[in-house]
């Protein structure tokens, strides 16, 4: 019974670390195609940070 709580729990958190991770990789990789086509950094990312 307390095992299954902390698979459930450990599952639980685990796939929030990779929705954030994947997020935060997302926000990065945007950042970079944005400086590497000269264009304003701030401006290529804020729809992602408006969906949060």
């Amino acid at each position: 019974m307390l095992t299954e709580i902390f698979y459930l729990g450990g599952f639980v958190l685990g796939l929030c670390l990779v929705l954030v991770f994947g997020w935060l990789f997302m926000i990065i990789g945007t950042a970079v195609i944005a400086m590497y086509r000269k264009q304003n950094v701030r401006e290529a990312i804020q729809p992602l940070l408006d969906e949060f």
